[in-house]
């Protein structure tokens, strides 16, 4: 089999273009095949393209612990804020804030935080 010379600067061109392939949930031998294709060493491309999805994975489950802890902080601080000011306003009458935002907002970081985790 032929594998041709390719630059440093090619070869980083390459793995760019397979890092979105797997980004875009690829499968991982349709990556491999297409590197080979472009003459990289199967065996070397099959280690890199392994690499890089497991990286992807291990920082797409990070991203989505973060999303479940800052929309957890928003959405309940919301929660607290809203409950706190309708329980003062309850007692003595008056006005009440209501957190529509951080309510909305924080739910669906925290939502798709847990979306993101489960699929990694």
């Amino acid at each position: 089999m032929y594998v041709q010379e390719i630059s440093e600067d090619e070869l980083r061109g390459l793995y760019y273009q397979a890092a979105e392939m797997i980004v875009d949930r690829k499968p991982v031998g349709q990556v491999v095949g297409w590197l080979v294709d472009q003459g990289v060493e199967p065996s070397h491309a099959e280690k890199v393209v392994t690499q890089m999805y497991e990286g992807n994975v291990e920082e797409t489950r990070a991203q989505g612990q973060r999303n479940i802890v800052y929309g957890g902080l928003w959405f309940f601080g919301g929660l607290v804020v809203t409950l706190g000011s309708y329980s003062l306003a309850s007692a003595g009458g008056g006005v009440y804030l209501v957190t529509t935002g951080a309510l909305v907002v924080g739910g669906v970081q925290l939502l798709y935080g847990i979306y993101q985790c489960a699929r990694s």
